[in-house]
């Protein structure tokens, strides 16, 4: 039998994880785009390459390493938690896949909907105050697609942040996620429930006894 973790765990172990991704994200695209001096569009190379290195990296770090270390994330491990199965009780493939299709597979489809609807000519540089920034065009197509997006991007929020809310006052300590795909995070520590022997001794009823007649 495992411990369901904690709000307080699980959140730092998901900040680490997200902190791994965004920096090795953040970090390809700095190789991508160091030679270039300047604020400007996108070549095809870093728009299509910085968009699969998102996919690569979100599907490492929150799918391919809890496959190969049975259930645990690199934040999963630092906290000494893990994800089982809440039927099984154990490390379950088709669980972590289930898990993911509400976390980085969700985020793998939004990023190939912004690959097949955008494009480098999407943006333009604006100047602004002598500053050029960079943006997405504002007509109806690039409006429309961008509404869709975020609406996307928005529900997968929610569903965090309202799992949040369930781990924090539910008193099983499930998320949506976990009710979802039927996996739960626990303390990586077996309870061994200890049941005590219980022995029953013969004993004399020296009580006098009634007879009652009719």
């Amino acid at each position: 039998m495992y411990k369901n973790s904690g709000f307080f765990k699980r959140f730092i172990a998901n900040i680490i994880d997200l902190s791994i991704a965004i920096s090795l994200i953040l970090l390809i695209f700095y190789l991508l785009t160091k030679n270039i001096n300047k604020v400007a569009l996108p070549s095809a190379s870093v728009f299509y390459f910085s968009s699969l290195s998102a996919i690569i990296v979100s599907l490492l770090v929150y799918l391919f390493i809890p496959v190969f270390f049975e259930g645990k994330t690199i934040g999963l491990i630092i906290l000494k938690l893990k994800i089982i199965n809440s039927h099984t009780k154990n490390y379950s493939f088709s669980s972590i896949i289930k898990r993911n299709l509400f976390t980085s597979i969700y985020f793998s489809a939004v990023i190939i909907f912004i690959m097949l609807f955008l494009a480098p000519n999407s943006f333009v540089v604006l100047d602004k105050n002598g500053q050029n920034i960079l943006s997405i065009k504002d007509d109806i197509y690039h409006l429309i697609i961008m509404r869709i997006i975020t609406v996307f991007l928005s529900i997968g929020f929610f569903i965090s942040m309202v799992g949040y809310l369930f781990v924090i006052f539910k008193p099983n300590r499930l998320s949506i996620v976990d009710w979802l795909s039927e996996t739960r995070i626990v303390e990586n520590t077996l309870i061994v429930s200890k049941d005590k022997e219980i022995i029953l001794f013969p004993e004399n009823d020296d009580r006098r006894k009634f007879i009652f007649k009719k």
